[in-house]
């Protein structure tokens, strides 16, 4: 079970020999930086990424009377994967086809001719790739 705030306020306290309401006080002023400074993307090494992003308008549901509403957009605060910036953007290896078009290894899918897949030799390659 994870811990709950308070749990984590008198962790650290111990921990740092301070008292859990400095802890509480540090947590308040990490979160109000955080807001402020997730338009530009805040980042505490080793935890994660916030950054701001726009939500789109939708069309939600009353889960209480199952009648449809209207979700404005607006803006929130997302986090992100600090692994995610050090992933490659495209695949570390690839097997080509005969026609010289790209099997990306990662997605299992043809990267660059969707009309290529339907020849033998092209599916060939492609199951050559699944069973490596």
């Amino acid at each position: 079970m994870a811990m709950t705030k308070s749990q984590v306020q008198a962790a650290l306290a111990d921990k740092l020999g301070v008292s859990k309401k400095q802890v509480g006080q540090f947590f308040e002023e990490l979160a109000k930086l955080a807001y402020k400074e997730a338009k530009n993307a805040f980042v505490l090494p080793g935890l994660g990424k916030l950054v701001l992003v726009q939500r789109a308008a939708r069309i939600g549901r009353n889960p209480a009377t199952g009648e449809q509403i209207q979700i404005p957009a607006k803006k929130v605060v997302k986090e992100e994967d600090p692994e995610d910036d050090e992933t490659p953007s495209k695949p570390s290896s690839s097997v080509k086809c005969p026609h010289g078009h790209t099997f990306a290894k990662d997605y299992l899918k043809h990267t660059e001719c969707e009309e290529c897949v339907k020849f033998d030799d092209c599916r060939a390659a492609k199951r050559k790739l699944v069973t490596k």
